[in-house]
């Protein structure tokens, strides 16, 4: 399953805040810097494709599948970071945004084979499987 770079920001977001408790919207907002009317759009469209939970508290939970998907971008969000800091110099900030539009852009092939060549983890094709 392939992602926008918006997606993939909210789902990381998601997760990271989800680890103890569900987060609330207001906070997934806060983080991304973003108004709460959008981030009240992305939820829905996260929550039709099966990825996140919505309680009527405004509180998200990842499923699942969710948690699964998570945690794929998530290794190859740290391996591309790590490529870019170290072997580009970019800022953590800059190889954050070029971590996250790679992750958007390209193929699960060209990103197994670009994480492959940087020493990471495979891409998503290899370790998730789509419904």
């Amino acid at each position: 399953m392939e992602l926008s770079n918006a997606k993939i920001r909210y789902l990381l977001v998601i997760d990271d805040l989800t680890h103890s408790e569900a987060a609330r919207s207001i906070d997934i907002a806060v983080r991304l810097g973003v108004a709460r009317s959008s981030t009240h759009g992305m939820l829905e469209s996260l929550a039709d494709m099966g990825l996140v939970h919505r309680s009527p508290r405004r509180s998200v939970l990842l499923t699942a599948r969710g948690r699964q998907l998570a945690a794929c971008y998530r290794g190859q969000y740290r391996t591309l970071c790590s490529f870019f800091q170290e072997s580009a110099g970019l800022s953590p900030q800059e190889a954050a945004e070029s971590a996250i539009a790679l992750l958007g852009n390209l193929s699960d092939g060209c990103l197994e084979k670009l994480c492959r060549r940087t020493g990471g983890q495979k891409a998503l094709s290899s370790t998730f499987a789509s419904p």
